[in-house]
């Protein structure tokens, strides 16, 4: 592949402010069955410009960009992140760890595959063999390095475009040589394309690569070629470098300032451009966005192995945060029991309305008593629900946003599709919800006794069913749009939780706004309240014609509402695993959730249509070649689709002349020629 004048700017959250430029008008090419090393002072963009190699960044692409693809192949891509535990699952063993990547990537596939075996030999050919056994987060940074490639190569469609984001960082100079020679054997013997960033090899790593791109700040080309040849640039752009001098070490030394100097660099490495343009006209084609973003669809057969690797996970490493997780929410639960009086369940507090009528201000010891104890079971019930719902919807967050690195490049490297792996998400986390919420319950209820009656006893485990669920939905939610950050995701979930908590119950509902109002009863903190409210005083509790003071002073008397509460509690609860689902599934197909997601995919799309226009100046040049007889062929397969999907738009490009047509239609004849 290649890319000519490459101009990527970083886009704002907030749309007021202008984009970073971070590359400007770059070029350059890979090519298959090579290593290249992608290099730069720190800030220079070479992380940015592996992700739109990659495809993984096409929304900030300036619209004078071309990106060239070859036609002779289709191009499968992967890209491998410096952080190694975005790709590694934790309580995996070496071996596990391949084999679920194997069985994923594979799924589609209609031969048998040996799994084991075809994991194994992977190992051995990285000479990490003696990772079968040993969890991946007890491996060794350099052993780590290279299982996360190794399971990028466990399909048996290998990927021919690989981006590593540092390979090499964090080892030591004899283990980074060892990853280097492995990524340069995979390159031959896979015919795969590797580029990877990594900062200031030692000599004889260096000469391991095939090519060195070296990037300067300010987002400019100032080398592109062997690294022997480093030297020869140098000379070309009038800078000195002696024989004592390394000269990799020189390039980068006047890379890492700004100034005329890498003007002149630039300059140079800039010259072969047009050979570069020329070259991939006849030999690719010109991609409107790139590398194609890769999307599986939903497969049973995938979703099957997530969750079986979810449930290994949970076996042999997450049972102890889960038991921890158990353990601490029912010490809350205990000790909000034992802030209460065991016998705030007792009173019933049914009064008549007429004596409530023509009632004295005069209230006996045991009135207040009573409603001493109605208000305590109010809170009582109030807070536990509150606490519960809090606790499941923040430890939610917390273990999901360690998981989203990992799905989403996963995800982004097409192992598998959002649905399979939400679906599997959400069935492996039934076990511990469900015990959870249930062993909560029951001491809440049990503890301090409420009503004697199963019926209750079952209706109140319902509700505070739903209303956790709903609660597990919105940690979901936040997790996926705070995309893994600890800290706004938590900062983000407290702050909604208080909004509910607040609206539910501290402020009256006679005091609040109409629209106020409204957002209060679809609260779903407000909802379950409110028919524990039902369950434990209403529903015949009290004699006939009598009614409890608590549905009363709640405004709660119409027992139909809880009927209506029911679909409401429900339909939330899953409105937001469904806006959930559909965040995580617009993060992995490049919608953005920032403000200013509309403008960049309109950027893209004006991008595809100045492409379409390039198109159409090389649709009349090779409509001339046509006719003149020449390298027609090769013309055909290189723009055949594309002129397809041009002339398929409502655009108004002038009509062709109907002898270039019949010229077109005698395209084998053109090609003998």
């Amino acid at each position: 592949m290649a890319w000519i004048d490459l101009k990527f700017s970083g886009q704002s959250v907030l749309p007021w402010k202008p984009p970073k430029h971070i590359l400007n008008g770059i070029s350059g090419s890979i090519d298959f069955g090579s290593l290249t090393a992608l290099m730069g002072p720190s800030g220079c963009g070479k992380s940015t410009l592996l992700k739109c190699i990659n495809g993984r960044n096409m929304e900030g692409l300036d619209l004078g960009t071309k990106v060239y693809l070859s036609s002779a192949k289709k191009i499968r891509s992967c890209f491998i992140v410096q952080d190694i535990k975005e790709h590694l699952v934790v309580g995996l063993t070496g071996i596990q760890s391949l084999m679920y990547a194997s069985k994923l990537k594979n799924a589609g596939e209609h031969q048998e595959v040996n799994h084991r075996k075809y994991a194994r030999k992977l190992l051995s050919d990285l000479s990490i063999g003696d990772t079968e056994g040993t969890n991946v987060e007890n491996c060794s940074g350099g052993e780590q390095k290279r299982l996360a490639i190794a399971q990028e190569l466990m399909a048996l469609r290998k990927p021919n475009l690989m981006c590593i984001d540092e390979p090499t960082s964090g080892l030591d100079s004899n283990s980074a040589e060892i990853v280097v020679q492995v990524l340069k054997r995979l390159s031959r013997q896979h015919e795969i394309a590797i580029v990877t960033s990594i900062h200031q090899p030692n000599y004889d790593t260096l000469m391991i690569f095939d090519g060195v791109y070296v990037l300067a700040k300010g987002g400019l080309s100032v080398y592109s070629g062997p690294p022997l040849e480093v030297r020869a640039h140098l000379s070309a752009a009038h800078f000195e470098c002696s024989e004592h001098q390394v000269p990799i070490e020189v390039l980068l030394r006047i890379a890492s300032k700004y100034g005329s100097n890498v003007q002149r660099l630039s300059h140079q490495s800039m010259k072969a451009k047009s050979e570069l343009r020329h070259q991939y006209l006849a030999e690719g084609y010109l991609a409107p966005t790139g590398v194609a973003n890769k999307g599986n669809t939903f497969q049973l057969r995938q979703m099957w192995y997530l969750l079986a690797r979810n449930i290994t996970c949970q076996l042999r490493s997450q049972w102890k945060l889960l038991s921890v997780q158990f353990v601490f929410i029912q010490a809350i639960g205990l000790l909000l029991t034992r802030l209460y009086n065991k016998h705030i369940g007792e009173p019933d507090g049914c009064f008549s309305l007429a004596m409530k009528a023509n009632a004295s201000c005069v209230k006996t010891v045991e009135g207040l008593r009573e409603e001493s104890l109605l208000f305590q079971n109010l809170l009582y019930l109030y807070f536990s629900g509150v606490l519960l719902m809090i606790l499941v919807s923040v430890s939610t967050v917390l273990l999901f946003s360690s998981e989203i690195k990992i799905f989403m490049n996963e995800r982004m490297n097409g192992w598998y599709s959002t649905g399979s792996y939400f679906m599997a998400k959400n069935i492996s986390e039934i076990p511990t919800f469900l015990a959870i919420v249930i062993t909560f319950a029951l001491m809440v209820y049990k503890l301090i006794p409420q009503i004697d009656d199963n019926h209750r006893l079952v209706g109140f485990l319902a509700v505070i069913l739903g209303g956790a669920f709903s609660a597990q939905s919105l940690g979901f939610l936040v997790g996926i749009v705070t995309n893994g950050n600890f800290r706004m995701a938590i900062i983000m979930e407290i702050g909604l939780l208080i909004m509910h908590v607040f609206l539910s119950f501290f402020v009256p509902i006679q005091e609040l706004p109409a629209l106020v109002r409204l957002v209060r009863s679809m609260s779903f903190v407000t909802q379950t309240f409110q028919m524990h409210l039902y369950i434990i005083y209403g529903f015949d509790r009290c004699p006939e014609g009598t009614v409890s003071s608590i549905l009363y002073q709640n405004d709660l008397l119409d027992e139909r509402d809880f009927w209506r509460n029911v679909p409401l509690l429900i339909s939330q609860g899953l409105v937001l695993r469904v806006l959930a689902f559909w965040a995580l599934y617009a993060r992995t197909n490049g919608v953005s959730l920032s403000l200013r997601g509309r403008s960049q995919k309109k950027s893209v799309k004006t991008r595809s249509d100045s492409v379409d226009e390039d198109l159409y100046m090389n649709y009349t040049s090779i409509a001339a070649m046509a006719i003149d007889g020449h390298q027609w062929a090769n013309y055909w397969q290189v723009y055949g689709l594309d002129l397809m999907r041009v002339s398929s738009r409502n655009t108004s490009y002038p009509v062709m002349p109907s002898n270039v047509h019949e010229v077109i239609a005698d395209k084998d004849e053109c090609g003998k020629t």
